[in-house]
């Protein structure tokens, strides 16, 4: 199967390296440590309930408006917008004090860039939480675009599609996430599809699509070596 989708994924080769867009939250960044903590911080403050972190984790990696939606689901509706404003801006404090790299992200990002493959993020979530993450944790510089989907009726399958066009000579293309959404987008684009097992939130349900599961990021640079050879 592997060599299957190396081949689909391969397409025109001008020698100048890899394409490998990364999902965010549960691929790079642990999340966990950030929205959870503000959902609880704000809904104190208004006294509300707080729904726990396993209720918050099952959206992060999802489609922000399915959290959102959510979110102003559990409060009274006269000051659902307010909390939910007040939870955004917390997330994006914690997101800079609080938040934090699966370990082993940086080396690999470090190992990929140096060996010239072109690095991108593609994310579900709102474009100023995806910017407030890429500047404080250092990852802007890696990068070489940036696509988030916000609150906008488009796919990850999309957003990957407009990667993929705007990089035409950078093959094999790799679609690093957790999520369904994340290897859907692979499989449409005729990308690889690289399932997290170091972190994420999908489970391995949801990485049922993908051609490799690693449990170390820096196990991609490998892979990708691999894929580079086959091509």
């Amino acid at each position: 199967m592997n060599r299957i989708v190396a081949d689909s994924a391969c397409g025109p080769r001008r020698g100048k390296g890899a394409l490998v867009v990364f999902d965010v939250d549960g691929t790079l960044f642990e999340a966990d440590r950030v929205t959870p903590e503000a959902v609880r911080v704000v809904f104190s403050r208004h006294g509300l309930p707080d729904p726990g972190m396993d209720a918050v984790r099952r959206y992060l990696g999802r489609p922000v408006a399915e959290y959102e939606a959510w979110i102003l689901s559990l409060c009274p509706p006269e000051q659902a917008q307010e909390i939910l404003e007040e939870t955004n801006l917390e997330e994006l404090n914690l997101i800079r004090s609080a938040g934090r790299l699966y370990p082993g992200v940086r080396e690999m990002l470090d190992a990929l860039r140096g060996a010239g493959h072109t690095l991108a993020v593609c994310s579900n979530g709102p474009e100023r939480y995806v910017s407030c993450f890429l500047d404080a944790h250092g990852v802007r510089p890696y990068l070489s675009a940036v696509r988030a989907r916000d609150n906008r009726p488009v796919t990850k399958a999309d957003m990957a599609a407009d990667l993929l066009a705007r990089f035409p000579d950078r093959r094999p293309a790799f679609f690093v996430g957790d999520r369904q959404d994340d290897m859907e987008a692979a499989r449409v684009n005729g990308m690889v599809a690289i399932g997290v097992g170091w972190g994420g939130f999908g489970g391995k349900h949801e990485l049922a699509g993908a051609a490799r599961l690693l449990h170390d990021p820096r196990e991609l640079v490998q892979v990708v070596d691999e894929y580079m050879s086959r091509c």
